[in-house]
């Protein structure tokens, strides 16, 4: 049972219901008048009037790319957020996502798809190779109903550098057909 104040505005015969405490998130609600309410020409409701509605869910963040605790992100990857809800675009932004690295932030820059309700981090620079970075993503962050993001959420994970081939041998227009074929990566 949820109290509430009453205001009638009889110019156009309508009723206000106010509950004297916020409503919960993703909660079914079922308001009900009950029968016998009188109007003020006498006549009474013949049947109980229920109505049925659910407030709107709290935004979370339902994964990320790279995952907490992956420890074989690439340097050169960028940081996706997705989410419950589709994002107030305004506050999906760098002021509500931070990237730290070595007791370091990294600067980078924001975009929104609002079509897979993610927020992707683009670091201006090449992550550092074998170093834990901290994702912060804040609760400034609002749904498109502008309800903010139900708690701050940390995650973290580890880079490391892809292999990339450095030399190979043997070049074009070999002789030797018994050779090997000889190729350095820039990692073990």
């Amino acid at each position: 049972t949820v109290p509430f104040n009453i205001d009638y505005y009889s110019e156009n015969n309508k009723f206000v219901f106010t509950p004297l405490a916020p409503l919960d998130f993703s909660m079914q609600y079922t308001f009900t008048v009950k029968k016998g309410v009188e109007s003020a020409y006498g006549r009474n409701l013949p049947a109980d009037y229920t109505y049925d509605f659910t407030t709107a869910a709290l935004p979370y963040i339902t994964s990320t790319i790279p995952a907490d605790g992956d420890d074989t992100v690439s340097v050169n990857s960028n940081i996706t957020v997705y989410f419950s809800e589709v994002l107030n675009s305004i506050t999906a932004g760098a002021d509500n996502i931070s990237v730290s690295g070595d007791s370091a932030g990294v600067s980078g820059s924001v975009q929104y798809d609002n079509q897979h309700k993610a927020m992707i981090f683009d670091p201006h620079q090449t992550l550092t190779d074998s170093i834990v970075y901290t994702v912060t993503v804040s609760t400034g962050i609002r749904s498109a109903y502008n309800i903010n993001l139900g708690a701050p959420r940390v995650f973290s994970f580890v880079t490391v550098t892809p292999p990339i081939p450095l030399d190979f041998s043997p070049r074009d227009y070999i002789t030797d057909l018994d050779t090997h074929i000889r190729i350095v990566f820039n990692v073990p």
